[in-house]
């Protein structure tokens, strides 16, 4: 429990709770907060306290920092994929209407004759 203390994201975690709380309690009361600034002063004493060894990154945390945002092949292959499968679906949906739209068009022209 103590090493939960200690780690940059259980506190970053805590400061976007607390932002919320307050955020929705200042909109009852007629306050409001700026977010961001409240964040880069978290984010300045957090640096300082990691500075000094009083909170740490973990090797999980920093992978999934420096990973964020990048996507591996093979999601990329997935995303691809899936975009195929729904280009054919719409494709097909929209030829679905088009065939329907005109069979009833004739439909509609041939009673109209009679």
């Amino acid at each position: 429990m103590n090493n939960k203390y200690k780690s940059y994201s259980f506190w970053m975690s805590v400061t976007a709770a607390v932002i919320l709380v307050i955020n929705n309690v200042g909109k009852v009361c007629g306050f409001s907060i700026d977010s961001k600034i409240v964040t880069q002063i978290v984010d300045s004493v957090c640096g300082v306290l990691i500075l000094f060894g009083i909170i740490t990154i973990s090797k999980t945390e920093k992978d999934e920092k420096e990973n964020f945002g990048q996507d591996t092949d093979e999601q990329v292959e997935d995303i691809k994929e899936n975009e195929k499968e729904v280009k054919s679906q719409i494709s097909s949906k929209i030829n679905d209407k088009i065939t329907n739209k005109k069979t009833n068009d004739k439909e509609l022209q041939d009673t109209q004759q009679k």
